[in-house]
């Protein structure tokens, strides 16, 4: 007769204890006493409790089983569940009321905007009709048989039989469309701004709902020269990165633009950028002559380490067999509109021409120029004669600017009809699409009628009265059809009328006649 092997549990091997689980796989021997299994559960991450140690089979319901009961699991199952089905009730509610909410705000705005367009809405002042536009003068008739009203196009105003007298006394011109659209645009925005000032103090929600439909109906969208459409919020941002580009450039002699703290540190050549700093080997000073009067002194170090003076006329010839620097080149002209680092001081400077006085003989390196220092923007602040900046400046780092000045000058002054040219606007989505080219009003040959179907059908421009082009492979063609058809010989090249006119073919094309 077999023995019976005696169990003993897998983590304490102790014989005495009594076995409170035992691994489901029969081939298994993994089995725990009931301290060993409240012990698995200990582990945190339920590596000792969710599987069997030894083959890996599940066995986390098994353990709570073995140590709780039969009925543990069933008790968890109905514990967690009402809780997990409360939860869920609790969320479908809050989902139901949030929709609910969803749908009443989407209602409410919609109501709001429909009185909006109400109120926006053209109509006649004496029946309420709605008229959206109209042709020619601006005194208006109601088409209501019933009505017949005359009114002001531009105030609404009911004048009664004729409207004729009150344009021209309130509004000029009969015929000033633009005046009309102006009012309508004026009306809307007055209208809109109103109903938001009202929205003020309701949910973000409802405002946001209400002018995404303004948005969506372009109410606000008006014709050219209200200021207020696509292109203009285009030149807004144009006008802004352009003028922030030409403060940057200001910086851009910097090696390091963000550590620029105007007054607390003193510039040195090591913090320039090498392509604006004044190379080894040449010495540029400004020596201050007052009523903003400097005499320009250039000077290049020979040979044996003296320092020669360098005429600014003849500077290109000094350079010529040294490395090329753009900022000696033509330095008097450019350091007459230019950043300058001087050498100790503790701020970069513009330089900007400035008229010479009239009184006194000034010599060939004498400029006159006016200097600003430059905040930490790139924008230009304090002149530089309030506060004299010492009689010989040293001039360690030079960047000419006058494109970037002249730039910053137009963005400023320019009108904005000069600056939203029509190919623009329509770049940017805005304003009404206009031909390049109007129709060429030129008359359709007598000849065309002498074409056959086929040919016709390929001279078909001519039939628009526009220009137009007619290749193909060698052929005939007839020998009148010039008027508006470029003509290319065999070889390619474009042959006069004058050449064709006694011609039977063009070798330029398949067609015959």
């Amino acid at each position: 007769m077999a023995a019976v092997p005696v169990l003993c549990c897998s983590i304490c091997l102790d014989e005495i204890k009594e076995i409170a689980f035992q691994c489901s796989n029969r081939a298994c021997a993994y089995c725990l006493c009931s301290p060993c299994v409240r012990r698995a559960f200990d582990d945190c991450s339920g590596t000792n409790s969710s599987n069997c140690q030894f083959c890996g089979i599940p066995s986390a319901m098994d353990m709570i089983t073995a140590i709780c009961g039969a009925g543990a699991i069933s008790a968890v199952e109905n514990k967690i569940r009402s809780s997990l089905e409360f939860e869920l009730k609790e969320d479908m509610v809050k989902h139901r009321r949030a929709k609910e909410v969803v749908t009443e705000t989407n209602t409410r705005a919609r109501e709001i905007f429909n009185n909006l367009t109400e109120e926006i809405n053209l109509k006649c002042p004496r029946c309420m009709t709605v008229f959206h536009d109209y042709d020619g003068c601006n005194a208006l008739t109601c088409a209501t048989g019933s009505c017949k009203a005359a009114f002001c196009a531009i105030c609404l105003e009911d004048c009664g039989r004729d409207a004729h007298a009150h344009v021209r006394e309130n509004h000029g011109s009969l015929f000033d469309k633009v005046a009309f659209k102006k009012s309508k645009s004026h009306r809307a925005r007055v209208v809109v701004g109103t109903v938001l000032s009202d929205l003020s103090k309701e949910p973000f929600e409802l405002v946001q709902q209400v002018k995404n439909h303004i948005a969506k109906a372009q109410i606000l969208e008006v014709d050219e020269g209200s200021g207020m459409n696509k292109s203009h919020t285009f030149l807004r941002s144009a006008k802004k990165n352009l003028l922030k580009a030409t403060k940057n450039d200001r910086l851009s002699i910097l090696l390091s633009p963000e550590q620029y703290q105007p007054g607390l540190t003193r510039l040195r050549l090591d913090g320039l950028s090498p392509r604006s700093s004044i190379p080894a080997g040449f010495r540029v000073t400004l020596s201050h002559r007052g009523n903003r009067m400097y005499t320009l002194r250039l000077e290049c170090e020979d040979d044996n380490g003296r320092w020669k003076f360098v005429s600014l006329d003849k500077v290109k010839d000094e350079l010529k067999d040294k490395p090329k620097v753009e900022a000696l080149s033509n330095l008097k002209q450019g350091i007459k509109c230019a950043v300058i680092a001087f050498e100790g001081h503790r701020a970069l400077f513009q330089s900007q021409f400035a008229r010479a006085p009239k009184e006194g003989h000034f010599s060939e390196d004498e400029i006159c120029i006016k200097l600003t220092q430059i905040s930490l923007d790139g924008s230009t602040g304090r002149d530089a004669d309030d506060k004299p900046l010492g009689k010989d400046l040293r001039v360690i780092g030079l960047n000419p600017n006058l494109r970037m000045l002249m730039l910053e000058k137009h963005i400023l002054e320019t009108a904005d009809t000069d600056l939203l040219f029509t190919p623009l606007r329509h770049l940017v989505g805005d304003g009404k699409p206009v031909p390049v080219l109007d129709e060429m009003l030129r008359p359709v040959p007598a000849t065309y009628n002498e074409l056959n179907n086929d040919q016709k059908e390929v001279a078909h421009p001519l039939r628009l009265k526009t220009a137009g082009e007619v290749a193909g492979p060698p052929g005939k063609w007839h020998n009148r059809l010039y008027c508006n058809v470029q003509w290319y010989s065999s070889d390619n090249l474009p042959l006069s009328i004058r050449n064709w006119e006694n011609e039977d073919h063009c070798g330029a094309c398949s067609w015959t006649t």
